[in-house]
C-alpha cells in the first residue's frame, strides 16, 4: 500500500502488513530494490506504519504510525534509523515536506473535521528511535485454504438502475417555468444517464390534458466530449409578466453538447428543432409553425460547498440564445444572461457570498424575467418585479448560529442538525425599455437548516426600499433549496 517513488535512485518504499502480525492488521514500511528486485525492512513492529513520503531535502522518509496509541508522524533514512516529530493527542495522517524548508504538511483530525496544519521539524539533538529491530522476524504467508475459481472475460453491457426521482423545476431561456417530476436513471460506471421529466402547468381542471409537459434526455459522458439527445413536448397555459394569460405548445427535439476546457470550465451548446403554437394576446403575437433554438454558455465553477450551499470558490455563466421562425426566416426572441458568484470565505463555516446577475432578451416574442422571491429579492413576491432587461445584486453574510442539537428522549436520543444564519442586503430592477430603470432593495437575517445535505429549509425575514427611505411592513418568505 502507498508505494512512493525514490527520486535519486531506483528504489520504491511502500506500507504492507507482509510483516509479523500482519494477520492481525499490522503493516510496516519495506523498500523495494527496482534493479534487483530485493524487497528490506524499514520499519518493524507490531503496529501500523503508513503514508510514507520521500523528502529531496533530507533524503529520508516521512509517514505516520500508531505506535504509542495515536497516530503521530516519524522520519526515518535509507536505513531505518529516524526519530518521532510529533507528540499530539489529534491524530495526524498524510505528511508532506515542505520544499526548501524544515517543515511539513499534514492532515489533521481536530473538532470532527479533517484539516491541514504546517509543523516545523523538531531539533534532531534530541535522543534517536531504535525503529527496527536487529534482527527482523521471518514475514508471514497467507494460508491458501480456497480452491481456484474459473473465471472468464465478459464485456461491459450498460444496464440502467435508479438514481433519484424528486420534483423539480424546469427552466430554458427561451420557454417559462414549470414544475414536474423527474427521475434519473444511470448505468454502473455513471458513463450513461436517462432524465424524464413529467410536468403539468394548469391552473383549472378543464385544461388538465391540455397542459400536461413530459420529456426524455440521454446523455453520454463515456468521452470528454460529451453529448446527448432529447425528445419533448411542452405544452401549457402561462401567464406573462402582466399577468395576461396565454397558451404555448412545443413539441421537437434536441441536441446537446458540453466539452471541459478543464476540471473547472467548459462550453456548452444545445441545438432544439421543434413544432410550436402560441397565442399571446398581450403582445399581439401568434404563430402555428417550425422554429429553432441555439444556446451557447460558458461556464466556470469551483466552488466548495457545505450542505447549505456554496462557502468557498466563484461560478460564473454565461448564456446566449437564439430562437428563429424557420417557416418565415424571422428572429423571435434573443436573449442573453450572465450571473457571477463569489464567495470569500471569513472562517470554516462563515463566508460573504456575493452574486451578480444580468438578463436581457429582445425580439417578437421576448422573454419576461422575474426576479422576486426567495431565490431573488427577498421579501418581494416572485412576480412583482418583472421584464425584458433585469440587474439584480444579492449579498449575504452566512454564519453557524448552532453546530447541532440532542434531545434526550424515553426512547433515545433526537438529533437535529446545525442552523445557519444570514445577513442580507440585496438590490435588483426590471424593465422593458428606457434608462435609468427603478430600483428596488431588501434587507433582513435568515435561518437554514439542510437535512441530509437533500433538503434545506429556508426562512427569511426582512424588510424593503427604494434606496430613498425604508419600509416600515416586516415580510416573512420560506423557500425549500440551497443557497445560491
Amino acid at each position: 500500500m502507498d508505494p512512493t517513488l525514490c527520486p535519486w535512485d531506483e528504489s520504491v518504499v511502500f506500507s504492507s502488513d507482509r510483516c509479523p502480525g500482519g494477520e492481525e492488521g499490522y503493516r510496516n514500511l519495506f523498500r523495494l530494490d527496482l534493479e534487483t528486485g530485493e524487497i528490506s525492512y524499514l520499519t518493524q513492529g507490531r503496529w501500523i506504519d503508513s503514508a510514507p513520503v520521500w523528502d529531496p531535502d533530507t533524503r529520508g522518509i516521512y509517514f505516520t504510525s500508531d505506535r504509542d496509541r495515536f497516530s503521530a508522524v516519524y522520519w526515518v533514512d535509507g536505513r531505518g534509523e529516524g526519530r518521532r516529530l510529533t507528540h499530539s493527542l489529534d491524530g495526524l495522517f498524510d505528511p508532506r515536506p515542505v520544499p526548501g524548508e524544515d517543515a511539513f504538511l499534514a492532515t489533521v483530525f481536530r473538532e470532527g473535521t479533517f484539516q491541514v496544519h504546517r509543523f516545523a521539524v523538531p531539533d534532531s539533538s534530541g535522543p534517536a528511535i531504535a525503529l527496527q529491530p536487529a534482527t527482523a522476524e521471518p514475514p508471514w504467508h497467507w494460508n491458501d485454504t480456497h480452491p481456484e475459481v474459473a473465471s472468464r472475460r465478459q464485456s461491459y453491457r450498460t444496464r440502467f438502475a435508479l438514481d433519484v426521482a424528486q420534483g423539480g423545476a424546469l427552466v430554458d431561456p427561451s420557454l417559462r417555468t414549470g414544475e414536474g417530476v423527474q427521475a434519473v436513471l444511470s448505468d454502473l460506471m455513471g458513463n450513461h444517464l436517462l432524465y424524464f421529466n413529467l410536468a403539468n402547468s394548469t391552473f383549472s381542471t378543464d385544461s388538465f390534458l391540455r397542459n400536461f409537459s413530459f420529456a426524455g434526455t440521454y446523455v453520454n459522458l463515456t468521452r470528454r466530449l460529451n453529448y446527448g439527445l432529447s425528445a419533448f413536448h411542452y405544452s401549457g397555459d402561462f401567464y406573462d409578466n402582466l399577468a395576461f394569460p396565454y397558451f404555448e405548445q412545443r413539441s421537437g427535439a434536441s441536441v446537446l453538447l458540453s466539452y471541459p476546457l478543464s476540471k473547472f470550465r467548459r462550453i456548452e451548446t444545445s441545438l432544439s428543432l421543434a413544432y410550436a403554437e402560441t397565442d399571446r394576446p398581450s403582445i399581439d403575437f401568434r404563430r402555428k409553425g417550425a422554429i429553432g433554438t441555439h444556446l451557447v454558455s460558458y461556464v466556470q465553477d469551483n466552488t466548495l460547498w457545505l450542505p447549505t450551499g456554496p462557502i468557498d470558490g466563484r461560478r460564473f455563466n454565461l448564456t446566449a440564445g437564439l430562437t428563429m421562425n424557420l417557416g418565415q426566416g424571422k428572429e423571435e426572441n434573443t436573449v442573453l444572461i450572465g450571473d457571477y458568484r463569489h464567495y470569500f470565505r471569513i472562517g470554516q463555516y462563515s463566508a460573504y457570498a456575493l452574486r451578480f446577475q444580468g438578463r436581457w432578451s429582445e425580439g417578437a416574442n421576448p422573454e419576461f424575467f422575474w426576479i422576486g422571491g426567495s431565490a431573488g429579492m427577498r421579501t418581494y413576491d416572485r412576480r412583482q418585479i418583472s421584464g425584458k432587461r433585469t440587474l439584480m445584486l444579492n449579498q449575504e453574510v452566512r454564519f453557524p448560529l448552532i453546530r447541532g442539537l440532542i434531545f434526550g428522549l424515553p426512547m433515545g436520543n433526537l438529533e437535529l442538525p446545525g442552523v445557519e444564519g444570514a445577513w442580507f442586503l440585496d438590490a435588483g430592477s426590471a424593465w422593458d425599455e428606457g434608462w435609468p430603470p427603478p430600483w428596488y432593495g431588501s434587507y433582513g437575517f435568515g435561518l437554514r437548516m439542510s437535512f441530509g445535505g437533500v433538503l434545506v429549509m429556508r426562512l427569511d425575514i426582512g424588510r424593503q426600499t427604494d434606496f430613498e427611505k425604508l419600509g416600515s411592513d416586516t415580510h416573512t418568505r420560506f423557500f425549500i433549496g440551497w443557497d445560491y
